[in-house]
Parts: C-alpha cells; structure tokens; sequence
C-alpha cells in the first residue's frame, strides 16, 4: 500500500508539471478562452448592481411566484433569440489570480487523484501485464472524465467544440504520463 500512495504523489506532480506546461508553454487553452468584448463595462455594471459572486446564466432561470409552464415558455423563447451566457463564473471580490494556496490544492486535488488511480491499478493484479497497458488503463480513468463530464459540458451548456477538444486531450495526456508514472512504480496486488 505503501508503493500506491508513493506512486500517486508522483502522479500527481506528474500531472502537476504536465499542467503547467499546458497552460504556460502550449497556446491551445488561450485559443479557445476568449475575452469578452467591453468586458470593463460589464464589470462595472457587476459591481455597481452588488451582484454577489457565482455562477451565472443568461438569460436566466424562472424564478420566483406564478406560473412556472409560462415562466418556462417566456425563457426557451428568448434562449432561441440568442446571445445567451450558458455559463459564467462571477466573482465580485478581487484575487490574486496566481495565488500560492492554489496551486497546492491543485496538487493535493491531482495526486489524490493519482492516488485513486494507483489503487484502481494496483487491484487489478496481474490480469494487466506490461507498463504500457497499466498506463492506458489509468488513461482509462481519463477517458472516463471526459465522457462523464467535459463532453456533458458541451451537450448542456454549449461549450464550443474547440474548447472541449482541448480540454479531452489535455485531460487525456496529463492521466497517459500519469499512468506511465503509476505503473512504472506499483506493482500488481498478489492474490
């Protein structure tokens, strides 16, 4: 068990690093995350309405007294018109966007990650032989994410195609060199 909890703390500073040069050295997530034009003006309007931090959609939701079927008719009607934010994270303080804490939770977050994966692999004994079918069966488990929660984001909230193609393989490299990582260092359970 030992070897499990060592292979997912070096997963996840392979992850780590892997992330790191995804956002810092290759272009493709700046490609797909654009401004918003007058963003300033918008952030002004923010501010100046006390709108509290959180996620946002618009148009928005019914809410609220009367009738919800009516509610519900009136907000697919003016989603069919257009110029709908599916999905807007809002935060009305100001922060440090390099803060320090994290980037440690994002690591504690990949190596429990890693650490999940490195069990998952290290249980399935011997009936995975080889480094490279361990490691795309931790690549499994990236697939696995992808299917079950980047591709529903482009299903419900219109996440553009670019941006989710990104987003997959970037998923998928982090958890293959992982996976090379993990199964380099865990061995099959006996038994």
């Amino acid at each position: 068990m030992k070897k499990v909890i060592i292979a997912g703390l070096v997963g996840g500073v392979v992850i780590f690093i892997w992330q790191f040069i995804s956002y810092t050295v290759l272009p493709w997530h700046m490609m797909v995350i654009h401004n918003i034009p007058s963003g300033e003006q918008i952030s002004e309007i923010l501010k100046n309405d006390g709108i509290p931090g959180g996620v946002y959609h618009h148009p928005g939701f019914p809410e609220g007294p009367g009738s919800q079927e009516e509610a519900m008719q009136a907000f697919a009607e003016r989603y069919k018109q257009g110029a709908n934010i599916n999905f807007m994270v809002y935060a009305s303080r100001g922060e440090d966007p390099n803060n320090p804490m994290q980037f440690v939770i994002s690591y504690i977050l990949n190596a429990l990650g890693a650490v999940i994966a490195a069990f998952m692999l290290w249980k399935a004994g011997g009936a995975i032989r080889g480094l490279l079918p361990r490691a795309l069966l931790v690549t499994g488990l990236g697939l696995f994410t992808v299917v079950s929660h980047i591709l529903l984001n482009w299903n419900w909230w219109g996440f553009p195609g670019d941006f989710i193609l990104v987003e997959s393989a970037d998923t998928l490299v982090a958890w293959f060199l992982a996976g090379l990582a993990i199964a380099g260092l865990v061995k099959p359970a006996q038994g």
